[in-house]
């Protein structure tokens, strides 16, 4: 375990990896430096706990130096992060990109992701199989893929990239979408609607049906706090468009890799054919 982390860079292509680490406090670039990665890694959101486990702050977990004054910092930079966990990034907008995969970021009741100049978004991003806590604010997003984003992500550029089999709240702007949630929900039963009616729906019909559909259809977590066993994992009350939405019929979001439902489905397939005749299986769920 590590605390405050200040990284100078003094190259453009200069870089820095962080593996199998714990760090309670935030990882601060200055200068300009040309990669950082964070593999299996956790800044812990809130940069510590108290005594209650809670986080005690909600500043950012990581922030890297946009230089206002003067010359840019950081124009070379890419942050790469895999399998880790952190609380609110702040990355300037001319680096040239993050690249998430199979993480958790926990915006704690701020933006999860954005730029440290206020005004401006974070970098273009390539998300994959992650979730986001909180809202996002992106230059442009070449790639979201199984995302779960809890909080409108927005885009600034959307002329290129996709977002696929994710779940976008209301209020998201983002390039084109395929296969995502709620969209896909709604254009099925309004499909359904209009199919038993007849006729196309109205604009008031078609906004109530959108509204019914956002009421239920959202993820829900077993635990939404930093330190508690269960924290980012899907609920089993979960809906199901969620839980098996990623392209292969996993879940989506932060733990779309371990392949929940078909390892519950290759289990319950055994269970059934070697069972005695007349006993049905049961599964009990642990975190």
């Amino acid at each position: 375990m590590i605390l405050d982390l200040d990284i100078q860079g003094t190259h453009p292509h200069g870089a820095v990896t962080l593996s199998g680490l714990l760090v309670e406090g935030w990882v601060h670039v200055t200068g300009s430096l040309g990669r950082l990665r964070l593999l299996h890694t956790t800044l812990v959101p809130g940069r510590a706990l108290d005594h209650d486990g809670l986080p005690k702050t909600t500043l950012p977990s990581l922030v890297a130096e946009a230089g206002t004054t003067g010359a840019l910092k950081n124009t070379e930079l890419r942050v790469e992060i895999a399998f880790s966990i952190t609380g609110p990034l702040r990355l300037p907008v001319h680096a040239t990109g993050l690249w998430l995969l199979d993480s958790l970021v926990d915006g704690l009741g701020t933006p999860a992701i954005t730029s440290p100049v206020s005004t401006d978004p974070a970098p273009t991003g390539w998300l994959e199989r992650s979730t986001l806590f909180g809202a996002a604010h992106f230059h442009e997003l070449t790639l979201g893929s199984e995302m779960i984003f809890t909080a409108p992500v927005v885009c600034d550029r959307r002329q290129e990239g996709c977002v696929r089999f994710s779940f976008l709240p209301d209020g998201s702007q983002v390039a084109q979408r395929y296969r995502c949630q709620p969209d896909l929900e709604i254009a099925a039963r309004t499909e359904e609607a209009e199919k038993a009616k007849g006729a196309p729906l109205s604009k008031v019909e078609r906004d109530a049906l959108r509204q019914s559909v956002f009421a239920w259809l959202a993820p829900s977590f077993t635990a939404d706090r930093y330190g508690q066993p269960a924290y980012g994992q899907l609920h089993l009350a979960c809906p199901q468009q969620i839980t098996t939405g990623a392209a292969d019929g996993s879940e989506m979001g932060a733990f779309c890799h371990l392949k929940q439902p078909q390892r519950e489905a290759n289990l319950r397939l055994r269970l059934e054919e070697y069972l005695p005749f007349g006993l049905e299986p049961g599964i009990v769920y642990v975190t």
